[in-house]
């Protein structure tokens, strides 16, 4: 089970000045899995968490807890 940091993902998308649904579009997700993901409610696939790095320009470890 991959572990991400909601913390991490939520402060990544401000600092690019993106809503969540813009994110969500970028990655091509659902804006409530971007959601989801923030608020520590939801543990994504490797694929996700790899759709969203990419939208935000980040390598995929970036948003790994630590």
């Amino acid at each position: 089970m991959i572990i991400i940091s909601g913390k991490e993902l939520a402060i990544a998308r401000a600092k690019k000045g993106l809503t969540i649904t813009e994110l969500a579009i970028k990655a091509g997700v659902h804006r409530y899995t971007i959601s989801r993901i923030e608020k520590g409610m939801l543990t994504p696939r490797l694929d996700t968490v790899g759709k969203i790095a990419k939208a935000l320009d980040k390598p995929v470890e970036y948003f790994l807890e630590k």
